[in-house]
């Protein structure tokens, strides 16, 4: 298996390997790893993701197999095209028409604002995608109408054998009757639960956002309180002239947490042309301003050290409508492919939420990435 790295202008992050905790249980390895042409993601509860993306945005043909963890664990199989509507007698393996029962599939045709990516052929249906991969175990390619076309849509199904073995592998089903590949005759009671997905609090919503006049006071409180820091070696040093200190403050930003505090968010500029870096900050919206660097720990972002700068964070934004604070180190300026990870506020803690992750810059939008790291809140 070789290990699959996102390299970014400052900074590169890698998930293989990463431990999650789940519940009562022991931490389970998230991981991401290609396999030739496709790429195979599982998540904190065994929820596993095989794709092939290709390399060239506009003529691929999108692959996305997933699977949850436990006997009954719900699949999906999905086809996804830029440019060519897709319909049921579309799919060619290896130029030989690829027929689907009309029964087992949907074809979607997404709005353009919804995806890029938005002519799509989806299955729930465990017979339909048991049955093609049984029909195209010994194919090389899955292309999308005349295949004497110029540059018709098309994916590689190098890898696609690996990457399910591997999914059986992960979830307990090898030598079982739910292996897509190693099928046995162990019963379906033989494969290990899905994981419950970790507990959040209820996010803390609605508080009203900060005025302009408290977003600088508070703003400049920090930075009078944590100059040190954001002007020595944890940032670049930009200079402490006027100059310096304007282009400072207009890299940062504070958002209202509760009627009480805010978080601050410090321009640290670390991250290159388009992964600005800032360092986080909650504070009191009362004099004297007290305020204490948060603490992201292995999720602090950006070219930095997470050891020992836990409070930074890329492309960072808080939303108090919603509760949320999020993280965006791109991989490209595009933002079509690098790291997304979410935190939602419970009114006491900052708690993870999500954690997504796309290694292909092929103008896949973040809402189809697949995910490291998920959660449910509270009731």
């Amino acid at each position: 298996m070789k290990a699959r790295h996102l390299f970014f202008a400052a900074s590169s992050t890698f998930f293989a390997g990463l431990a999650f905790a789940v519940g009562p249980a022991a931490a389970y390895q998230a991981f991401s790893h290609d396999y030739k042409a496709w790429s195979l993601t599982c998540d904190n509860v065994r929820r596993c993701e095989a794709a092939a993306y290709g390399e060239e945005e506009g003529t691929n043909l999108l692959i996305v197999l997933q699977r949850d963890a436990g006997p009954d664990g719900a699949a999906t199989l999905q086809f996804a095209t830029q440019q060519q509507p897709l319909s049921m007698n579309a799919l060619r393996l290896d130029g030989h028409p690829l027929a689907l029962d009309p029964q087992q599939w949907k074809v979607l045709a997404l709005s353009e604002s919804d995806a890029v990516y938005r002519y799509r052929l989806v299955t729930h249906d465990p017979a339909a995608i048991d049955a093609w991969l049984v029909a195209v175990r010994n194919g090389q390619t899955v292309s999308v109408g005349d295949p004497a076309r110029k540059d018709p849509p098309q994916a590689s199904l190098a890898g696609l054998s690996a990457s399910v073995l591997a999914i059986d592998a992960t979830q307990g089903r090898l030598d079982t009757v739910t292996a897509w590949l190693r099928k046995g005759d162990k019963p379906a009671a033989a494969v290990p639960p899905a994981a419950p997905l970790p507990l959040t609090g209820k996010p803390m919503k609605g508080v009203a956002p900060l005025s302009e006049a408290e977003q600088r006071t508070l703003v400049d409180a920090t930075l009078a309180r944590f100059h040190p820091v954001v002007q020595g070696s944890t940032c670049v040093d930009s200079g402490d002239d006027d100059d310096a200190r304007a282009a400072q403050k207009s890299e940062s930003a504070a958002y209202a947490l509760t009627s009480k505090e805010a978080v601050v968010a410090l321009g640290c500029s670390t991250g290159g042309a388009y992964n600005h870096t800032s360092l986080m900050y909650r504070v009191q919206r009362h004099p004297p301003y007290a305020a204490k660097p948060l603490d992201f720990g292995t999720q602090a972002s950006a070219g930095l050290d997470s050891a020992t700068v836990r409070n930074e964070l890329t492309e960072t934004g808080y939303d108090p409508a919603s509760g949320e604070l999020s993280s965006f180190v791109k991989a490209r300026g595009l933002g079509d492919c690098g790291t997304l990870t979410t935190w939602i506020f419970d009114g006491e803690r900052f708690q993870l939420s999500e954690i997504s992750e796309m290694g292909s810059c092929v103008g896949i939008s973040s809402d189809d990435w697949p995910r490291l790291y998920r959660s449910r809140q509270a009731e």
